[in-house]
């Protein structure tokens, strides 16, 4: 066509539906999310990159935001904690109580799914899942049980309460 450089169809710009997220090459057992990559190509498109370059900014770029989602995860992990631990109710002292509670009642009422996807968002550490958790192990817990007092009177025999009784005799 007039007008329009030769070379390589890597080089010109592309409409955001054509940048391709193929052959990107991302570490071993990151994913690629889709819906910010179409994100991204409407950026590029704006500013007249390439196919090239637009590959080029996901395989930077990708690891960098997973690494950083992950230190962000594992700071909100340990505030949660520090939270749950600084609570009157179920910290200080309460804590290893609490701790053994909370992770029975897990394990008891919630599957191994959830419990992965607990782990995973660091749901498992928030002060609010872990009362809930403590709540419901103190609810099916088995309760204690109350023996009256005996008393240090000596026993009465039964015909004893029935004093008309002829069994008195």
């Amino acid at each position: 066509m007039e007008g329009q450089p030769e070379g390589d169809a890597d080089e010109s710009p592309a409409s955001p539906e054509s940048y391709s997220t193929e052959g990107i090459k991302l570490p071993e057992g990151m994913k690629l999310d889709e819906v910010t990559a179409g994100e991204l190509g409407k950026v590029c498109k704006e500013h007249g990159l390439t196919q090239k370059a637009f590959a080029g900014i996901l395989e930077k770029m990708t690891p960098v935001l997973a690494q950083r989602q992950q230190q962000q995860l594992q700071a909100a992990k340990v505030d949660f904690i520090k939270r749950a631990k600084a609570d009157p109710e179920m910290g200080g002292a309460n804590w290893a109580a609490t701790k053994q509670a909370a992770g029975k009642a897990l394990g008891q009422f919630a599957d191994s799914e959830t419990i992965a996807l607990l782990k995973a968002t660091g749901l498992n550490c928030h002060p609010g899942v872990i009362r809930m958790f403590k709540k419901i192990s103190d609810a099916v817990s088995d309760d204690a049980i109350v023996r009256g007092d005996r008393g240090g009177g000596s026993r009465k025999s039964l015909a004893g309460y029935y004093n008309n009784s002829q069994m008195n005799d």
